[in-house]
């Protein structure tokens, strides 16, 4: 939102809820190609959001009771994979600040697929490193985008009601 109306973007309220879940790239493409009509391009779109984001990162925290869940999780499951939709930069601030390298054996970014969210690649990608078998796996998601790569990947899915109503990720 900080990005698009810096640059006088108008941009349907929709935009973000479609996009949740995807890749920075993805929504910088549309919005360049489809809202600003190649007026601006997506990496001077890309490169403001992640100035503006840098300011705004002191405030990021952790889902209140996620770090009980993983200490659950890893106890119940043993290996855990993170196959998320953020930069490796951008994840990067994050993993640093909560220590979150030391919960999962695979972290999967953006950089580490060429197709993202909804698409089942990240999930399909952290599954081979984990050495993981799809129908014996749990995906906890907050995103449509995310419910429809993890099912795509042919792991059973949950949704984390963080970002989404129930419904609509029931929907998904």
């Amino acid at each position: 939102r900080i990005t698009l109306e810096h640059f006088a973007i108008a941009y349907p309220e929709r935009l973000f809820a479609d996009f949740k879940g995807r890749s920075d790239g993805d929504l910088f493409a549309y919005v360049s190609g489809q809202l600003a009509q190649g007026a601006i391009n997506a990496a001077t779109l890309d490169s403001y959001k992640r100035d503006a984001y840098l300011g705004l990162f002191a405030r990021v925290e952790l889902v209140p009771g996620i770090e009980r869940f993983v200490g659950a999780a890893r106890t119940q499951f043993g290996r855990l994979g993170l196959a998320t939709s953020a930069n490796r930069r951008d994840f990067g601030l994050a993993a640093d600040k909560y220590q979150l390298r030391a919960w999962f054996d695979v972290i999967v970014t953006a950089e580490d697929t060429a197709q993202h969210k909804p698409h089942p690649a990240p999930y399909l990608q952290a599954l081979s490193w984990l050495h993981a078998n799809a129908a014996e796996t749990l995906v906890i998601e907050d995103s449509p985008n995310g419910i429809r790569a993890g099912k795509s990947a042919g792991c059973a899915v949950a949704g984390l009601t963080t970002a989404f109503a129930p419904e609509v990720l029931r929907a998904a």
